[in-house]
Formats: C-alpha cells, structure tokens, sequence
C-alpha cells in the first residue's frame, strides 16, 4: 500500500510539474483529481491498519469499504 501511495504521490508530482509549465496534456487535471481521490482512500486504509494494530486488533480484519 505504501509503496502504491508513493506512485501516486510521483505521478502527482510530475502532472503538478507539467501544468506549472503549461504542459499538460488533455485529462491532466482530472488526472490530477483522480490521484488526490485515491490518495485519500488509500491513507484512510493505512490509518485504519494502523489504528487496528495500536489497539491489539489483527490489521487484516480490517475492511476495505
């Protein structure tokens, strides 16, 4: 998960970079959009797992909603 999160986080980065020198190409903002959607997702799943381990609970009984 983690290591998804850090894909994300440089393809952000690079669409980010492209639109700060007018090139991005067409979807890029909605591309943009998209990553910021599943970042959040995938830092929700993060903190639950980990707010499952601090309370002695197994981690992945942890349900993906």
């Amino acid at each position: 998960m983690l290591r998804q999160i850090g894909m994300l986080v440089n393809e952000r980065h690079e669409l980010l970079q492209k639109a700060q020198r007018y090139e991005l190409e067409d979807g890029g903002h909605e591309r943009i959009k998209a990553i910021a959607v599943e970042l959040e997702h995938s830092w929700d799943i993060v903190r639950r797992y980990r707010a499952k381990r601090a309370n002695g609970i197994e981690p992945d009984a942890a349900k993906v909603a």
